[in-house]
């Protein structure tokens, strides 16, 4: 893994304190969990990514209303299915992120720089 800093406004370096918290998950957690959604958003725009790597259109509105702040049974109410839905697609999406960081994480230790030969 490398080292890096980022420069974010006040407020989200509030949010992402409180997240922390509320999700018992340090900050740069957080924040390579971002950088996964990017990976996976971009990944489903190239089409060339092997199919765990997607998430399904429910998991991608469940994914949506949850990061707009909705409770899961607001969720289930608004897109049809029950709470326990909500809660299973969102378990869902964390191992799909959970799995596409463990790759990136193995791909960054496998990889030396042309450098190390």
């Amino acid at each position: 893994m490398r080292k890096t800093t980022i420069w974010i406004s006040d407020e989200d370096a509030t949010d992402l304190r409180r997240i922390g918290r509320e999700q018992r998950r340090s900050q740069s957690d957080l924040i390579r969990r971002g950088i996964a959604i990017v990976r996976a958003v971009a990944a489903l725009d190239r089409r060339d990514t092997p199919s765990d790597r997607w998430l399904t259109r429910q998991e991608e509105m469940v994914l949506s209303l949850t990061n707009a702040g909705w409770s899961p049974s607001q969720i289930g109410h608004d897109i049809g299915v029950s709470e326990a839905d909500v809660l299973e697609a969102r378990r869902s999406i964390d191992a799909k992120l959970d799995a596409m960081a463990a790759r990136g994480r193995a791909s960054e230790t496998r990889y030396r720089g042309p450098d190390h030969g």
